[in-house]
């Protein structure tokens, strides 16, 4: 089979299934299983596919039809200009925790040497991507799975190997140690009540990273802002991501545990996504 023929075909069955921009989910799918890159599949459409490639183009094609996540299938996630290992222990890093990792860069600019704890980490994707930017001392990464953190160690080896980085097996802040310049944290925050509306994508990721318990979506991060104030130095930052309609509850919520100069920034979409503050010296 011709190459721009099996891209017909992916084209086909991805469109059926109703999946948005089949056009590019069929060049991936073909990158992927062939090695071959976009400006290789333009020049040479008649390259010929063989039996094995199509049968693998096809068995991919049926999950992505499934609404498995293109990420969960390739192995891999662009985020924040570096590519991430991905497995279906992880989230899928998504374009709107880019917002955490600009704003944790912007707030601590300019120091030299932080120290960077990131917590709930999975693919790692947030600390990873703040430290590659910074002048950083020590990364510390911090999961509850230990299948989630063998990912972001994976990540945190290939990505940033000159970075001297720990891999904290930990209930939040249960099993951490010492003090951080900056706390980062997408922790699990969405509602039970709002899971007939999410995506099939979205249900197939790890429901313990997803969903909190509490009525608001706001008992994991409400610990997360109480155990922080013990992790941070005087002046140090703690960002946290958050959910729509949820950013205004936590700034209140580190009013009331001593953060001063909090902000909330916007994702690309106009949702309040981050909220961040500093520990009170005073504190």
């Amino acid at each position: 089979m011709r190459l721009d023929e099996a891209r017909k075909g992916l084209i086909k069955m991805l469109d059926e299934a109703s999946i948005p921009l089949p056009q590019l989910e069929a060049d991936i799918l073909l990158c992927h299983v062939t090695g071959w890159d976009r400006t290789e599949r333009i020049l040479h459409p008649e390259r010929e596919v063989d039996d094995e490639v199509s049968v693998r183009l096809i068995e991919l094609c049926r999950r992505r039809c499934a609404h498995e996540p293109m990420a969960y299938i390739t192995g891999e996630k662009e985020f924040h200009g570096l590519t991430f290992t991905v497995t279906h222990d992880t989230l899928v890093p998504r374009p709107d925790s880019e917002t955490l990792v600009d704003e944790a860069i912007d707030r601590i600019k300019g120091r030299r040497g932080v120290r960077i704890l990131d917590i709930c980490t999975g693919t790692g994707c947030i600390g990873i991507s703040v430290a590659n930017e910074v002048d950083v001392a020590q990364l510390v990464l911090g999961d509850i799975s230990k299948a989630a953190l063998d990912v972001a160690r994976l990540n945190a080896q290939s990505l940033l190997p000159d970075v001297d980085t720990s891999f904290i097996l930990s209930d939040l802040f249960e099993d951490i140690e010492g003090c951080f310049d900056l706390i980062t944290a997408n922790p699990p925050y969405i509602r039970l009540d709002e899971e007939p509306s999410l995506q099939t994508e979205v249900l197939t990721e790890p429901r313990s990273a997803l969903f909190d318990e509490d009525p608001d979506g706001l008992g994991i991060i409400r610990r997360i802002v109480e155990g922080a104030r013990d992790h941070l130095v005087h002046g140090g930052v703690l960002a946290i991501e958050c959910g729509y309609g949820q950013s205004r509850a936590l700034s209140r919520i580190m009013r009331h545990h001593g953060y001063d100069q909090i902000r909330i920034q916007c994702d690309l979409g106009g949702i309040e996504r981050t909220v961040s503050g500093a520990r009170a010296c005073h504190a």
